[in-house]
């Protein structure tokens, strides 16, 4: 709509952002007279801390900025008055003069992965022409999980952790947290909270965590990012502790010491017994 000869106005719909973990604005612009708005609004009754990186477009550098909304506050930045007023963002980064375009990233200040609720309007506008385009914020959801360590084995009563990791539709990859489980425990127990195994009896058992109701999807989605609730899983084999005899000597600190004690009877020739090397350790005939 335009209320005079020099002034413009332009409505850009705000976008949904209901329980995502990223998101990804495709394009922002200072070049040839256009700016970019960003705008955003907390419609919940909690606080949300949002992250917003504008990521530069020849990939020489990112500008960071912090936003602490309150419940039902909303912010508003015209990136080329920013710009314009030489602000540092929270790195103490300026956007350098020869920059002007790249996309924008939005993310939850503690962590990455943790979801955010906003509605946000994002658009390049140039006064000049008239026009105005709104950018969708993609939604940037994990792509995989990968558990490790993957099939893997161990014995009675040994333990180990395992640690899942997402990766999201950028390749970045972070470290995320769940419920664990195994599918037999007779065979394989685990913490639920830890994510540490217990060898029980042999046999096999499934690991599996479950990482909750969370943002799945990517793309642009203008009515909020599908959820999806994934559990990965990974199998693990449990195996009998290795019986050592005594006779077996299973060190090098240990070999160490058996040669030194032996050398002194082979000097005085009263050795009557023989040693012999397999596979790397010592063993004495019974």
């Amino acid at each position: 709509m335009t209320d005079s000869p020099e002034a413009r106005v332009f409505e850009v719909r705000p976008q949904p952002v209901t329980g995502a973990q990223r998101r990804i604005g495709d394009h922002w612009s200072i070049a040839n007279g256009d700016d970019t708005m960003l705008s955003l609004w907390n419609p919940t009754g909690q606080t949300e801390d949002v992250e917003v990186t504008f990521l530069y477009g020849d990939g020489s550098g990112q500008y960071v900025m912090e936003f602490h909304l309150a419940a039902g506050a909303s912010a508003a930045l015209d990136l080329k008055q920013l710009i314009a007023q030489g602000m540092p963002d929270k790195n103490g980064n300026f956007i350098p003069p020869g920059v002007e375009e790249g996309s924008v990233m939005l993310a939850n200040v503690q962590r990455p992965t943790k979801p955010f609720t906003l509605a946000v309007a994002l658009a390049v506008y140039n006064v000049a022409n008239a026009t105005c385009c709104g950018q969708c914020t993609n939604c940037c959801g994990p792509s995989s999980f990968t558990i490790n360590p993957g099939n893997f084995v161990m014995t009675v009563g040994e333990q180990m952790t395992c640690t899942c990791t997402e990766t999201d539709c950028t390749g970045a990859q972070f470290s995320v947290s769940g419920t664990w489980s195994s599918s037999n425990t007779s065979v394989m127990t685990v913490n639920s909270s830890s994510g540490m195994e217990t060898g029980v009896s042999p046999g096999a058992a499934t690991i599996s965590v479950d990482l909750g109701f969370m943002s799945m999807g990517s793309g642009c989605i203008p009515n909020g990012c599908p959820t999806g609730h994934p559990v990965p899983n990974t199998g693990g084999t449990c195996t009998p502790t290795a019986a050592i005899r005594d006779s077996f000597l299973t060190s090098i600190a240990e070999i160490h010491l058996r040669i030194s004690r032996l050398t002194p009877l082979v000097r005085e020739g009263s050795l009557t017994r023989s040693w012999t090397l397999l596979a790397n350790h010592f063993r004495l005939p019974e």
